[in-house]
């Protein structure tokens, strides 16, 4: 059974957050319905953490924005059509981190298509990925700034989190972002990450800096392996130096016609699941 707002609920609730929205006046389908559990779901994981953390709302370390208050316009030229044509982005939800500076929009792949990555010409998620990474970059007819600049000035990075239910799921698009989409888009500052749902719910209170309410047995915490803070310093740039010289050797190779036949060094595929690791390492000492 799901319950939602009534009239005078909402107007309860608009008195404490002012980005509630109305009631629909619309019957929810079904796979509406189970979108929003999983979304409350995730939302409720970082609510938790902060609670366990004995924070005030107005203290939270995060905000949460819903899609209906997330809907994100931009215009492109088409030359097809030979004119502009508008597109509207709307994320299932945007986590804001204000003290990291990060702002995350998240989709989740509750379907399939995802598995068929390489298969498909025309994917869905690929999709996504694309007119995300076209809405950071492109810039509005005065050439100025970027879309993204425009909705947010505060130019906080990017980051597109995918939601699966697999591990299947995960790998698929990981691999495929990492290499064949990262491969052509190095440049761009914009990045994209993939977790299961239930590696969401910690990972996003490890984002936001609270408790994830993990725990690990005494055997998992003894077998683990210390890293001085002088040693992660120096797995993280030995990553960074890696896949820089790749991307180097890449863009000289792409530069050379004469040798764009050479096949080009490819990015590890589960190199952004070894950036995470740094990341989460690094976050350890501060």
């Amino acid at each position: 059974m799901v319950w939602g707002l009534t009239s005078l609920g909402y107007l309860a609730a608009k008195n404490h957050f002012e980005a509630v929205q109305p009631p629909s006046l619309k019957n929810p389908s079904s796979a509406f319905l189970e979108r929003q559990l999983l979304l409350t779901q995730l939302f409720l994981s970082l609510a938790s953490a902060a609670q366990r953390k004995k924070l005030r709302f107005p203290c939270w370390p995060f905000r949460w924005i819903s899609s209906d208050s997330a809907r994100m316009s931009w215009t492109e030229f088409d030359q097809t059509a030979n004119g502009c044509i508008g597109h509207l982005l709307c994320p299932d939800a945007t986590l804001e981190m204000p003290s990291a500076k990060r702002r995350i929009f998240i989709e989740l792949e509750a379907s399939h298509h995802a598995l068929g990555l390489r298969s498909q010409r025309h994917n869905a998620t690929m999709s996504k990925i694309e007119r995300y990474a076209r809405f950071v970059v492109t810039p509005p007819a005065d050439g100025e700034t970027t879309f993204y600049a425009q909705a947010f000035p505060d130019r906080w990075r990017a980051e597109l989190l995918f939601v699966v239910p697999l591990a299947a799921h995960r790998d698929a698009i990981a691999q495929w972002a990492a290499g064949e989409w990262y491969g052509s888009n190095e440049a761009l500052p914009f990045n994209v990450r993939v977790l299961t749902f239930e590696e969401a719910h910690f990972e996003l209170c490890r984002m936001a800096g609270l408790p994830s309410g993990r725990s690990s047995s005494p055997a998992a915490a003894s077998a683990g392996v210390a890293l001085t803070e002088a040693e992660v310093r120096a797995l993280y740039e030995f990553y960074n130096a890696t896949i820089a010289g790749i991307a180097a050797v890449r863009r000289f190779a792409k530069s050379q016609p004469g040798i764009a036949t050479l096949p080009l060094p490819e990015y590890p595929a589960n190199h952004e699941t070894m950036k995470g690791i740094c990341v989460r390492l690094a976050d350890s000492f501060r």
